[in-house]
């Protein structure tokens, strides 16, 4: 007699009833060390109980692969029927986003001499893919920074210089600054760069003051960024998949 287990797995992380509130707190320790002088805030995610009926909703902290896993736990087959509707689901109008662009080879630069680990690109994908469908309202704390994605030691981060806090009308901004620099065609470490390296980091600066015209968006809160980067130099993964 053979006994098969089958344990399905999401973006890298097992379904299994764990402390959220003691990975969260190791989360924010983790940030904390890596964004010296920031307050590390942890995001909260609203979903629909139902997919496709916002009627009733729930929240949870975390990134917003992690808020998923919870919402797993809490409404048991949620997830499967999420990411069907989530996938045949429009994605959030695009808007013309302004990202700085001309600085990218002195924070490739930078980025080497810190050490950042890379990040898997597929995995960055995934996170900007959920990000880019999340409505709002999104952003960020006064000079803080938060992990908003992570999957297989790969993250998305969002940090705030202001003083003020930084709101936004959703998350797509957070997936087009992701997305700008898993998607520029010159880096610093090919040139050009291997459009099939699998890998990506970098940081990504938001200046809306740079737009003209009348689809400029305001940003009073300016300016903020984007990071990629990866959470360990030899890809293991830690916490048990909670990355």
């Amino acid at each position: 007699m053979v006994l098969v287990v089958v344990i399905v797995l999401y973006t890298g992380q097992a379904l299994a009833k764990t402390n959220h509130t003691d990975i969260i707190a190791a989360k924010e320790k983790a940030d904390q060390l890596m964004f010296p002088g920031y307050t590390i805030y942890t995001p909260s995610w609203t979903f629909p109980i139902t997919p496709g009926n916002g009627n009733a909703t729930a929240a949870f902290n975390g990134t917003i692969e992690h808020a998923m896993i919870q919402m797993e736990e809490a409404y048991p087959g949620w997830r499967k029927t999420y990411d069907e509707h989530l996938h045949s689901t429009p994605l959030l109008k695009k808007r013309d986003d302004y990202w700085k662009r001309d600085s990218c080879c002195y924070h490739c630069d930078a980025d080497n001499r810190r050490g950042w680990p890379q990040a898997n690109l597929v995995a960055i994908w995934g996170g900007i893919d959920y990000l880019k469908r999340q409505p709002g309202p999104g952003g960020i704390g006064n000079k803080g920074c938060g992990r908003v994605s992570c999957s297989w030691n790969s993250g998305i981060w969002i940090c705030n210089d202001h003083d003020g806090p930084l709101t936004l009308v959703d998350w797509h901004p957070v997936a087009e600054g992701a997305d700008f620099l898993c998607n520029l065609t010159f880096d610093c470490t090919t040139y050009p760069r291997n459009l099939e390296d699998p890998f990506c980091k970098g940081q990504a600066f938001h200046f809306c003051d740079d737009a003209d015209g009348p689809n400029r968006i305001p940003c009073p809160h300016e300016p903020w960024d984007v990071i990629v980067r990866g959470l360990k130099q030899d890809g293991t993964e830690d916490g048990g998949g909670h990355c």
